[in-house]
C-alpha cells in the first residue's frame, strides 16, 4: 500500500512539473516544527486513583512535539506576467505529541536477604505519539517583487494528507522499583475506534522571502477534521502544525 501510494504521487509530480517549460520552479525543501494535537473530548472530568480532578488538569500534561518535513515542490506560474502561482509536491511530515504526568505513590521494594519494604516512591509515565504523513499541497503562491533578485512570497490553501507510518510508545516508571516499555510501531488505520484515518486534510498558510536559489518560509497548518477515532471516549482530534521551510531550487 505504502509502495503504490509513493509511486502514484510521483508520478504525479512528475506530469506536474513537465508543463510549462519556462514557467515552472521545482525545489527541493527541508524543515522543522512543533507538532501539538488539540482536542475536544466529552468527558467533564478525569478519573485517577478514586480521585477526580477537572479534565484541564490532566490536559495540561499534554505537550507538543518538535519534529521534521522534507519533500519535493512545484510551481506553476499562472502568466509571465503574473505574480501568482499554483504550488503542489510531495511532503513527508511527521507530527503528533507527548504526554507526561507523574505522581507520588507508595511502592514495595524488595531486598535481597531481607524483608521487602514499603516505600515511597514517584510514578512516572510519558507517552510519545510519532505519525507521518506523506501530503499533497494544492496551493496558490502569490510573489511581490522586492527587487531584481529578491520577492516576499504569501500563500496557502489545503493539502491532503495520506498516513504513512508511526508509533505510540509508553513508558511505565516506578522510581528505585521498576520501568516497563509499551511499543506500538503498527498503529492501526481505519474509520473504526482506535484508529487513525487514511486519509485527511489540512489547512495551511505560509508567508516567506525568496532569493535567487533560496528561500525560507513560516508556516502554519491545521486539520479542520478529525485523524483519529479514540475507543474510550467521544472526542475530536485536529493536528496542528507551527514552523519553517528552507527550500533550494533545483530548476528555475
Amino acid at each position: 500500500m505504502k509502495r503504490k501510494l509513493i509511486i502514484g504521487l510521483f508520478l504525479f509530480f512528475d506530469s506536474f512539473s513537465v508543463g510549462a517549460q519556462t514557467q515552472n520552479t521545482i525545489s527541493i525543501i527541508t524543515g522543522g516544527h512543533q507538532s501539538s494535537v488539540l482536542e475536544k473530548s466529552s468527558l467533564p472530568v478525569w478519573s485517577y486513583n478514586g480521585s477526580i480532578p477537572d479534565w484541564d488538569l490532566v490536559r495540561k500534561d499534554y505537550s507538543s512535539r518538535i519534529s521534521f518535513h522534507a519533500g519535493l515542490l512545484a510551481q506553476i506560474r499562472f502568466s509571465e506576467k503574473s505574480g501568482l502561482y499554483f504550488e503542489s509536491g510531495i511532503v513527508y511530515y511527521n507530527k503528533g505529541r507527548k504526554f507526561d504526568f507523574s505522581a507520588d505513590t507508595l511502592a514495595l521494594k524488595k531486598r535481597l536477604g531481607l524483608p521487602d519494604t514499603l516505600i515511597n516512591s514517584r510514578y512516572n509515565f510519558t507517552q510519545e505519539q510519532s505519525i507521518g504523513y506523506i501530503e499533497v499541497p494544492l496551493h496558490l503562491v502569490y510573489k511581490f517583487r522586492v527587487n531584481e533578485n529578491a520577492k516576499i512570497t504569501i500563500g496557502g490553501g489545503p493539502s491532503f494528507s495520506f498516513f504513512f507510518n508511526g508509533h505510540d510508545n509508553k513508558t511505565h516508571e516506578v522510581e528505585q522499583i521498576d520501568t516497563r516499555f509499551e511499543k506500538n510501531e503498527d498503529l492501526p488505520v481505519g474509520e473504526g475506534k482506535g484508529q487513525y484515518l487514511t486519509l485527511h486534510f489540512s489547512a495551511n498558510i505560509h508567508i516567506g522571502f525568496e532569493f535567487k536559489g533560496i528561500f525560507i518560509r513560516a508556516d502554519y497548518s491545521r486539520s479542520p477534521g478529525s485523524f483519529y477515532k479514540s475507543e474510550f471516549y467521544e472526542g475530536k482530534f485536529y493536528h496542528q502544525v507551527i514552523g519553517g521551510t528552507l527550500g533550494f531550487f533545483l530548476r528555475r
